[in-house]
């Protein structure tokens, strides 16, 4: 999903399966907190190997891509677990 949001730029896949991931770990009783610290730790990995990975002047771009997709990711789950249907 966030290889698809950053190589076509759409955040409509990331943001779908952010809100299936809520949904179904506030059913199951989990913390806000432990799914937030998924996404973030997925979040470093991704810069990590990004860092590591792609062309120096390529670095700022690719980090702010994964910044957007995921903060998406992220604010949808916020959104859902304040308001679950």
């Amino acid at each position: 999903m966030v290889v698809e949001g950053l190589a076509g730029q759409s955040l409509v896949d990331i943001c779908s399966y952010a809100d299936t991931v809520a949904r179904a770990r506030f059913e199951a009783g989990f913390d806000i907190s432990e799914v937030q610290t998924a996404f973030n730790v997925l979040e470093e990995t991704l810069c990590r190997l990004v860092i590591s990975e792609a062309a120096p002047q390529n670095v700022v771009e690719a980090a702010g891509l994964i910044d957007t997709v995921l903060g998406a990711a992220k604010d949808v789950i916020a959104r859902t677990w304040v308001s679950p249907c």
